[in-house]
């Protein structure tokens, strides 16, 4: 490749990057802990590898939404820390700067990715044609992680630091075209990824409490006092990214509203898919008294529904219809 397709693959690659940093803080280091208390301490490259042969099985057949994506996290975290492992006992050799201010998982991740960075510079790393040709699909990447595995099988010698590099490179790419993939597919059933950057330690991803829900729902991650008649703006901790031609509405729950009589005051929030700020939710109290919300409370529901781009033109007439220029009451009241 020449050194400006190399130099845009890089920068793509950039954006897996963000989302390891924020899996490895949020969820691998939040679940299991951070070095040397985290199980991963124990594993042999062997089981790393074993790891990620369970993730490359289950591809394709996850029931939950999303969770495709989530696997080629686990898969290629899984991929570095066998790398690291290779390379020398987890890269206690060099141990964590401490001035970098950063979790030792987190910086290990750091090291593999720029070795990666490196592979691909100097054409280590076996870029597939499918990035060449332009045809970008996530199942291509994910048969070319089995090829990887296959490989490790008949060598007998175990997994080398290319191998789980040009893994880790597998599992980034088709993380990075889940997302089109899906939204292309004009199936109304096919799950779309939203990305979701935790912006509080305490954040909670927005999660679908049946397999009937619509709404996601919102969780504080802050205590609040709200008097009687007043409106607050309660935090999440949580920025997404919607996908082009698609909103995010925030709508109020049954059980708050019911109860504590909480609701949004604008009824429906609209969130573009350009912002990147923090969910900020507006509750207002109708009761009597002053209602309380505590951290972990559910506040408000999210649906990703999508917003197709229209364009407005003057029209000196408009078509006709049976109901016209009917308004407010023009229906009645009565079916």
């Amino acid at each position: 490749m020449s050194q400006s397709s190399t130099a845009a693959l890089l920068g793509h690659l950039d954006m897996f990057h963000e989302a390891m940093i924020q899996h490895i803080e949020f969820y691998t280091i939040g679940q299991y802990k951070d070095w040397p208390e985290d199980e991963a301490t124990f594993y042999s490259a062997s089981d790393c590898v074993w790891q990620i042969r369970k993730y490359h099985r289950r591809f394709g057949h996850n029931v939950r939404p999303g969770q495709d994506a989530i696997d080629m996290l686990k898969t290629a975290h899984y991929a570095a820390l066998c790398a690291a492992k290779i390379y020398g006992g987890d890269l206690l050799d060099l141990k964590t700067p401490p001035e970098t201010g950063m979790k030792f998982r987190t910086w290990e991740w750091c090291q593999v990715y720029g070795w990666l960075c490196q592979a691909i510079g100097n054409s280590e790393v076996i870029l597939p044609i499918e990035v060449i040709s332009g045809t970008k699909t996530a199942h291509p990447m994910v048969e070319r992680i089995g090829s990887v595995l296959k490989l490790i099988d008949r060598t007998f010698i175990g997994p080398d630091i290319i191998n789980m590099l040009d893994i880790v490179f597998y599992a980034a790419l088709a993380w990075l075209y889940l997302p089109a993939e899906k939204a292309a597919s004009g199936d109304p059933a096919a799950t779309l990824p939203v990305h979701v950057k935790a912006l509080h330690p305490e954040a909670v991803l927005p999660e679908f409490k049946t397999t009937g829900s619509v709404g996601a729902d919102l969780v504080s991650v802050e205590n609040h006092e709200i008097p009687a008649g007043h409106v607050t703006m309660i935090g999440t901790g949580l920025a997404v990214e919607i996908p082009e031609g698609w909103e995010g509405q925030v709508r109020a729950r049954s059980g708050i509203s019911y109860v504590k009589q909480l609701v949004l005051p604008h009824g429906l929030g609209t969130i573009d898919a350009d912002y990147r700020g923090e969910i900020l939710v507006p509750l207002k109290n109708l009761s009597g008294r002053s209602q309380s919300i505590a951290a972990g409370d559910r506040i408000a529901q999210l649906m990703i529904r999508p917003a197709p781009k229209c364009e407005f033109r003057w029209a000196k007439e408009l078509s006709d219809t049976a109901r016209g220029a009917g308004g407010f009451g023009s229906t009645g009241v009565q079916s």
